[in-house]
């Protein structure tokens, strides 16, 4: 899964998906009803809700989440199915959080190795929003950027298992 969204965008979210067989879909039934599509705005920028890492809340602009694990089908004679969906290795959950420079605090803040930081945020509220946490993440050394006028901080990140959330990431839907 990757989840992209920065301040003038609508949030990206992509997901890979592994099957084991498919299902060729009937026709259309004549006299049919169907539900119709949902009238919910797609969630932008404007609605990610405050991004904390450590109590460092900055003005954020952009943000990157990716959680990796490999899959792959077991495929077999005789057979155009997969046998079964295998995973290889372990689960990697890493992104990048940039901020706007105000000041020193987040050098500060982050300049230390291997320190364990949780990191949140929301988007969107009520029930057409989303809560994610990452209980215990290392985070890089701050990176200055810039873009046009923007004076801006970078700070990737990578998720490690936290043993008291008993997971690396966590997302809820808001209700």
């Amino acid at each position: 899964m990757s989840l992209s969204v920065d301040a003038t965008s609508n949030c990206e979210v992509s997901f890979d998906i592994l099957g084991l067989d498919k299902t060729t879909a009937t026709a259309i039934i004549a006299g049919a009803t169907y539900v119709e599509p949902s009238s919910t705005l797609d969630l932008i920028g404007i609605d990610v809700g405050t991004v904390s890492v450590a109590g460092f809340t900055g003005v954020c602009r952009a943000l990157e989440l990716s959680v990796e694990h490999d899959r792959e089908t077991h495929d077999r004679f005789g057979n155009a199915t997969a046998a079964q969906i295998g995973t290889g290795g372990f689960r990697k959950v890493t992104g990048k959080l940039t901020f706007y420079r105000a000041d020193l605090s987040a050098d500060t803040l982050f300049d230390k190795s291997d320190a364990n930081v949780a990191i949140s945020f929301s988007i969107g509220t009520g029930v057409n929003g989303y809560q994610f946490s990452i209980p215990a993440a290392v985070i890089s050394t701050p990176a200055d950027e810039t873009d046009g006028s923007k004076t801006l901080i970078t700070l990737e990140f990578t998720a490690e298992f936290d043993t008291t959330a008993a997971t690396d990431v966590s997302v809820t839907k808001l209700v």
